[in-house]
């Protein structure tokens, strides 16, 4: 019983660890998720590539991040937060109806453009790192 005991234990420790690391590091991410949420495209858009750099800092020094296994869900979480961030702009009957297409035309060009945005952001940050012994592979 005292051996399950310490093993237990010695890995709710190692589980409180990982929750504190993670609590820290993705403290520093704070701002853009909020951001991703509920700011202006354009807004959201231009700090793509500095919430690109703070991941891969994140990816770099923490103990628990620095794998692909933990990384891939983050960078899909907000990949997924942004096209429902899309969807919801597209709402196509009410832009089929729009008295002004330009205005229609105008959402579709901005959807399009965050989308690209993040790609090419998501990309420049992949190919910063292709020299590196670590890089993302996804």
């Amino acid at each position: 019983v005292s051996k399950q005991l310490e093993e237990v234990y010695a890995k709710l420790v190692r589980q409180r660890d990982e929750a504190r690391d993670n609590d820290r590091f993705l403290c520093t991410l704070e701002q853009y998720f909020h951001n991703l949420s509920n700011d202006a495209f354009s807004v959201v858009a231009e700090a793509f590539p500095s919430m690109l750099e703070s991941i891969r800092v994140v990816w770099t020094v923490s103990r628990y991040f620095k794998n692909e296994e933990r990384l891939f869900p983050l960078l899909k979480s907000i990949s997924l937060k942004l096209a429902h961030r899309v969807k919801e702009r597209l709402d196509v009957p009410k832009l089929l109806s729009a008295p002004c297409h330009d205005d229609s035309i105008a959402i579709l060009s901005e959807s399009l453009t965050i989308i690209e945005s993040w790609k090419s952001s998501f990309d420049k940050m992949k190919t910063g790192l292709a020299g590196d012994e670590r890089r993302w592979d996804f």
